[in-house]
């Protein structure tokens, strides 16, 4: 059923719970539209929850769709092979998203959409301690700190799949970003303005490209091109600052082109049968280049 049909105001106390709880149908909840109130007009302090599935009707399905949903002290979660839906322009803030692991359960872009915001700075941190998946051919847009202990994996199997940022954005936690492999990977993690900043704190690993020639990159943790078959690029517009790791491991290609990274205090490496290719006039700036006896880094020719 629906909950709202996009014309109503919505407050989900913290004794509250919504639950998308039949095996293969679907849940949504639509509150008014950001030009309605205040703007935000659907508040969760309590649950939002998808928590069924079995082998014939597949996963029940809590589909938020629309509005902003201020989600600070509240939790949306999928369980037991659940899945919540984010849709059609939808913004949550802050809040916890989560979901059990084991059973297939997933919190996801939907394939075609290229509208919703998960929004770690105007109702705080957003945590994610779950798996979350952007879809083939669909986008999600981030801003703020996403502190995430769980998976964010990009599935863009042949069609372009971006993490995009809506501003400057910290991605916090000891969780990983996945560029998911496939035959054509398109998997971009960008900005939609290029002096937006990614902040990484975590690892972001596989197939794809950062940067887009539309970001500028602090990188305090780990980058890692981990796939022999597709390269890994990091390709910025701001400037990079490599202040942890960015590396080519498990046979995979790392691609450093067009900006200056200020690697002081970081490293570059290259080790297990893998490469780093400097590509397009890119500057490299101090800090530590290295690789095993298999591996090189050099200058794309």
């Amino acid at each position: 059923g629906t909950i709202g049909d996009g014309s109503m105001i919505l407050v989900n106390q913290s004794t509250g719970k919504i639950n998308a709880n039949v095996a293969g149908q679907s849940l949504t909840v639509s509150v008014s539209g950001n030009s309605i109130g205040t703007g935000v007009n659907g508040t969760n302090t309590g649950l939002m929850e998808s928590t069924a599935s079995d082998p014939t009707d597949g996963p029940s399905a809590l589909i938020l769709s629309g509005g902003t949903i201020n989600n600070h002290s509240g939790t949306i979660k999928a369980l037991n092979g659940g899945v919540v839906q984010l849709y059609n322009g939808v913004t949550v803030q802050g809040g916890t998203l989560t979901t059990d692991s084991g059973n297939g359960s997933l919190i996801e872009t939907v394939s075609g959409d290229r509208s919703i915001l998960l929004d770690g700075l105007n109702q705080g941190t957003m945590n994610l301690s779950g798996a979350f998946s952007v879809v083939n051919n669909s986008t999600a847009y981030l801003k703020g700190t996403i502190n995430n202990t769980g998976s964010i994996t990009l599935n863009g199997a042949g069609n372009a799949t971006y993490l995009e940022l809506a501003g400057n954005t910290t991605l916090s936690g000891t969780g990983t970003v996945t560029l998911a492999d496939s035959a054509g990977p398109q998997n971009y993690i960008f900005g939609q303005n290029g002096s937006y900043a990614l902040t990484n704190q975590q690892t972001i690993q596989g197939s794809g490209t950062i940067g887009s020639n539309s970001m500028a990159l602090n990188n305090q943790g780990t980058i890692d091109a981990n796939n022999a078959d597709n390269q890994l690029e990091i390709n910025t517009s701001n400037g990079t600052t490599n202040t942890g790791t960015l590396e080519a491991t498990n046979g995979g290609t790392l691609v450093l082109a067009n900006d200056i990274f200020n690697n002081h205090n970081g490293t570059i490496k290259a080790v297990g049968a893998s490469t780093v290719e400097l590509s397009n006039s890119v500057t490299i700036q101090g800090g530590m280049l290295s690789t095993d006896s298999n591996s090189t880094i050099g200058v794309l020719t």
